[in-house]
């Protein structure tokens, strides 16, 4: 709070206002964060149910298994590949960025 306080004194000052909404029951809270033996899940007062209805770790971990990092079939590209030569890492090695 204290770099948004120093870096970001507008968000700053409207995160402190929510806060003194909530605190004076100006506002309610609409979603809290709950731990549930293992994981946290994401609890919606208003509903009065968890807001993903299921075991987020486990839906997290499938959707994780989804990614193909096959750049044939799949255009995003996760990582560049770099070959260094001989004469790169020469060249790196003069300029001292190594």
């Amino acid at each position: 709070m204290q770099f948004l306080q120093e870096e970001h004194p507008k968000i700053y000052n409207q995160i402190r206002f929510f806060e003194l909404q909530l605190t004076s029951k100006e506002r309610t809270q609409r979603y809290e964060l709950k731990y549930l033996k293992t994981r946290f899940g994401v609890y919606d007062n208003t509903s009065e149910n968890f807001l993903y209805n299921q075991n987020s770790y486990e839906y997290s971990s499938s959707l994780v298994e989804q990614i193909s990092n096959d750049t044939v079939t799949n255009q995003f590209q996760p990582y560049q590949t770099h070959s260094f030569t001989p004469d790169c890492v020469k060249s790196s090695y003069d300029k001292n960025i190594m």
